[in-house]
């Protein structure tokens, strides 16, 4: 069970594990912060905040998939949501590439 509020996490129809809203998210809402170590090898669940420097996801928002359009992004260390998102809808979030 996720320890973020309004998300859980499933298998997703994309790739491997996905997050996935319980209930309608607005545009706007502040789902939490992402939380990790520090990192300069790449491997699962690193968000590279650098060229040289990443960041080791460890809560749920690891499991966040790459796809688009994005509806949701990273501010600063907040997940945001970017447009309403319906109940079971996976959450995703656009790599860069």
């Amino acid at each position: 069970m996720s320890k973020i509020p309004h998300v859980y996490v499933a298998k997703s129809p994309l790739h491997g594990k996905g997050l996935f809203a319980k209930k309608k998210l607005r545009k706007g809402t502040v789902l939490g912060e992402i939380e990790g170590k520090p990192t300069t090898k790449d491997g699962t669940y690193v968000l590279w905040l650098s060229k040289k420097k990443g960041l080791r996801i460890t809560n749920d928002f690891r499991f966040i998939n790459h796809g688009k359009p994005a509806n949701c992004a990273l501010y600063g260390d907040e997940v945001v949501v970017l447009k309403t998102v319906r109940p079971d809808e996976e959450l995703l979030h656009d790599y860069g590439w």
